[in-house]
């Protein structure tokens, strides 16, 4: 089984204009997406499109209500110029817990029929609803098995950082370790890095029901954790961005198919 469980941390440092640090410790999965129905027969409280303690759902990974995770993953690659065979695919993400599911950034890991990495696409949820992805193709791998790529935002994310920031990716391929650092620039000016960490562990029945123990209802408490972040950013009175202000500064986001399961942080 290529498919596992990575326990992490994640850390956010700002730097500009006002200095704000976050760590918190969660779990992410990371799944062959050919391997999903044979988990789904192993693992009791795992579920695929069916209400369960965790289910994926393809259409929380998909743009505009596409039926098929893996076909509109390819989709998107060509039309990047990616034109090599894609093998293996690993998805890094959270699964709905009892049916509910906010994942700020999932992860695609793309491989060719060789096992050679070939691609990453970072999909970047925010809370209304909307969806972004950052694709790194081979042209951005280094030496090390890292991805790197420096793209526009262009998406609303945060009310507090602007909309034509630059995102500084460097997504390493997993492996033991899973390691991705995202910096957020203006100008020549870092104004937040963001960095997920973690440890490769088993998934299995027991690995995934000790650790749900130690995050229980994990992706509501991400939700929350991000409103009670903002809270901190407004009190500290970060300038504050509404959505509406830069509407010629948001570029590509589209309609997600898990857009019922999430509440919305209205910044109007």
């Amino acid at each position: 089984m290529k498919s596992c469980i990575y326990e992490c941390r994640v850390v956010h440092e700002r730097f500009s204009p006002k200095s704000h640090r976050f760590r918190y410790g969660i779990f992410m999965f990371c799944l062959d997406l050919d391997e999903i129905d044979n988990l789904v027969k192993r693992i009791p409280f795992l579920s695929r499109n069916r209400f369960n303690l965790y289910s994926f759902h393809d259409r929380d990974h998909v743009e505009n209500g596409s039926p098929n995770v893996r076909e509109h993953l390819l989709g998107m690659l060509r039309a990047r110029g990616v034109d090599r065979t894609v093998g293996r695919v690993l998805l890094v993400t959270n699964l709905r817990i009892l049916g509910y599911v906010f994942n700020p950034v999932s992860f695609f890991y793309c491989f060719d029929e060789t096992e050679d990495p070939l691609a990453v696409v970072a999909v970047v949820n925010n809370t209304y609803g909307e969806t972004r992805s950052y694709v790194i193709t081979h042209a951005g791998l280094d030496r090390e098995g890292t991805f790197t790529s420096r793209q526009k935002k262009h998406f609303y994310i945060s009310p507090f950082i602007q909309l034509d920031s630059e995102l500084d990716l460097h997504v390493s391929t997993p492996s033991e370790l899973l390691s991705v650092t995202i910096d957020d620039y203006i100008g020549e000016e870092k104004v937040l890095t963001a960095i997920l960490e973690g440890e490769r562990q088993p998934l299995t029945s027991y690995r995934l029901g000790w650790l749900t123990l130690k995050y229980p209802l994990l992706t509501a408490k991400v939700i929350l954790a991000i409103h009670w972040e903002a809270l901190q950013l407004w009190l500290k009175r970060v300038p504050f961005i509404r959505k509406k202000d830069h509407p010629e500064l948001q570029h590509g986001a589209k309609r997600s198919g898990a857009v019922e399961s999430r509440p919305a942080w209205r910044a109007e």
